[in-house]
This record gives C-alpha cells, structure tokens and sequence, in this order.
C-alpha cells in the first residue's frame, strides 16, 4: 500500500501529524526541505484534510536553524492552501 492508501485506511483514527522528509541513502535516509523529499505533503495534508483531520501538525527540523523558518513558512503555506 502507498502512503494515501495508509492514510485512508487509517480514517478518522490520526490525532497527531510530525511532518519532515528525506531522500533516500543508504539504510535509511538523508533530512531535506519539507517540500524536496520523498513525502509530497501536498497531497497529505489535502488527504488528510479530506478523511476530516484537524488536529495538531508539528514541524521537525533536521537542518539548519534557517532551514526551518522556510520549511514552516512552506508548512503553513501548504496548510493555508488545503484548508481553500
């Protein structure tokens, strides 16, 4: 199953979303933009959105202290779009 078919299934039963991303490189992955990795949060968060989510999301950041403040401001950009 992919990743929209595990958020399907799992409904309305998702209380808490950590969001982050990666690339993948070697056993398991190397930290990225929010918005350059293998997860398209676009698509999650308007899944989610979908299935009636409206819990809390938290950022976690595995770069730069920069890098940060333009992943949440990518966050929120997605966040402001889905909720249109």
């Amino acid at each position: 199953m992919g990743l929209i078919q595990n958020l399907k299934a799992l409904g309305g039963h998702i209380g808490f979303v950590r969001c982050y991303n990666v690339v993948a490189q070697g056993v398991g992955g190397r930290p990225v933009l929010l918005q350059e990795g293998i997860v398209d949060w676009p698509v999650q968060l308007q899944t989610l959105h979908d299935d009636g989510f409206d819990g809390p999301v938290s950022l976690a950041v595995h770069l730069k202290p920069k890098h940060g403040l333009r992943m949440a401001t990518a966050l929120i950009r997605m966040i402001r779009e889905v909720q249109r």
